[in-house]
């Protein structure tokens, strides 16, 4: 089995001091669907970014994430965007899709599907789970660089999703790397939706909303698995 470090720091609900959270399972669980290991190593946020950079390794992030020095991840120099209707492997397609905004809701239509608003991204995934919709919306974003409200703390990244992960690479050594994609993250939403682990994760916090929402007006690119 392949192994990868990802480099992190704490920020519950989505990652913990130990091996948990919710980002932590479920990069875990869509990289080992793919017969990768993934070991997690934590410390500030300044000093993962250092060590992931001097490494050319990977990150693991969130597009929205304060500190109490309102230090915040901010995306930039947006190039592509690609929307992507996702589901459960194996269950019957349906006609309900679950929509977060107004702009997921004309989206729904304008694809002859029903939207079922939810309030936050941690509500859609109950929905998913308990089959009261057949997808939800994943948009997968390409950058030329982040920011972090720090000036002095810039890097660049590769395909990202608001489903809220973010995982940023360094160097361009395509070697280094362990591709991520679309079929992974839906592998490891899958994992956790149908073992129960993601309802007892959000059981355990108050997850907040900390998708960074994108228009999809305009947005052609379309996958229905």
């Amino acid at each position: 089995m392949k192994e990868v470090t990802i480099y992190t720091f704490i920020y519950p609900p989505y990652t913990d001091e130990g091996p948990s959270g919710l980002f932590i399972d479920l990069i875990s669980a869509a990289y080992e669907s793919q017969n990768v290991r993934v070991n997690f190593e934590f410390d500030t946020l300044a000093n993962s970014v250092k060590k992931a950079k001097a490494m050319n390794g990977i990150m693991l992030a969130s597009r929205r994430y304060q500190t109490e020095y309102a230090q915040e991840i901010g995306f930039e120099e947006f190039y592509d965007v690609n929307t992507y209707i996702i589901s459960i492997q194996g269950r019957p397609k349906a006609s309900k899709m679950g929509a977060f905004s107004g702009d997921e809701v004309a989206f729904a239509k304008k694809n002859g599907l029903i939207p079922i608003k939810y309030e936050k991204p941690s509500d859609g995934m109950k929905l998913l789970y308990e089959d009261k919709v057949s997808s939800l919306i994943c948009t997968d974003i390409s950058c030329d660089q982040i920011k972090l409200t720090n000036p002095d703390v810039q890097f660049t990244m590769e395909p990202g999703y608001s489903f809220p992960v973010d995982l940023v690479y360094f160097g361009k050594d395509p070697s280094t790397k362990v591709k991520t994609s679309i079929a992974i993250l839906q592998s490891g939403i899958k994992t956790l939706l149908e073992s129960g682990k993601y309802l007892e994760i959000q059981n355990s916090y108050k997850v907040s909303n900390s998708v960074y929402q994108i228009p999809l007006e305009g947005l052609t690119h379309l996958k229905i698995n």
